[in-house]
């Protein structure tokens, strides 16, 4: 079943395309920040995110933990599915 995406959509689509491997919360806010010349909220993008993740569209892994985070890692997402 084809999906249509939303304009948030297309835009942070837009932005792992641009970022290859390097696609993680923060990286995809200020790409999209640049390409929309408009503020985005890290967490409309982690919303938006974990809704492509459920329907298939986007893959999620975590990579290791880094000192500057808390020893927490980084959550990077890449495109499974391009449609539209």
């Amino acid at each position: 079943m084809q999906q249509r995406l939303a304009d948030f959509e297309r835009l942070l689509i837009r932005a792992l395309l641009g970022l290859g491997d390097n696609g993680y919360g923060m990286t995809i806010r200020r790409e999209s920040e640049r390409v929309a010349r408009r503020p985005v909220t890290l967490g409309s993008v982690y919303w938006v995110l974990d809704q492509l993740e459920e329907r298939g569209l986007v893959s999620s892994h975590h990579g290791n933990p880094t000192a500057i985070r808390g020893g927490r890692p980084r959550r990077y997402f890449q495109i499974e599915e391009l449609i539209e």
